[in-house]
């Protein structure tokens, strides 16, 4: 029983898991935006989104891409529940982004929000998030776990 214990202990880790969020609100005004979420390299974790949301003002298209060049940017606030530890990914937001494999293009139509469930981020793997440009009030949102 108490090696049991121990096993069942030394295992927990791996069952670890936290829950983060990333908000982003912004007045676009005939200009682009791009949201990147990165799992950065060596960190064991994998990032399993549980959504991502768009909401705009106006008829908007974005894309949903992956693993392009990782883009510099203003650093965005990843948002974790208090019992939860500081986790891996980073958030970026910026106008201008490096290329990257466009997987699906999205459609937000006006005064909506546009809910969809992006694929997992492994280790070194990114999911940026781009307009078009457009003039529309935007929110992103998106929540997700490392495990």
């Amino acid at each position: 029983m108490k090696r049991l214990l121990i096993l069942l202990l030394l295992c927990l880790p791996l069952f670890a898991e936290g829950t983060y969020t990333v908000e982003r609100e912004v007045s676009l005004s005939g200009s682009a935006e791009a949201i990147t979420i990165r799992m950065p390299a060596s960190t064991g974790q994998v990032a399993t989104f549980t959504y991502f949301s768009v909401h705009c003002s106006a008829d908007v298209e974005f894309t949903e891409e992956y693993d392009g060049t990782y883009s510099s940017g203003t650093t965005l606030t990843v948002n974790k529940r208090a019992r939860d530890d500081a986790g891996q990914a980073t958030a970026t937001h910026t106008t201008i982004i490096a290329s990257t494999n466009v997987l699906h293009r999205h459609k937000c139509t006006a005064g909506n929000t546009f809910v969809f469930r992006p694929q997992e981020l492994r280790e070194g793997e990114e999911l940026t998030i781009r307009t078009e440009s457009a003039t529309a009030d935007m929110t992103f949102n998106a929540e997700y776990h490392e495990r």
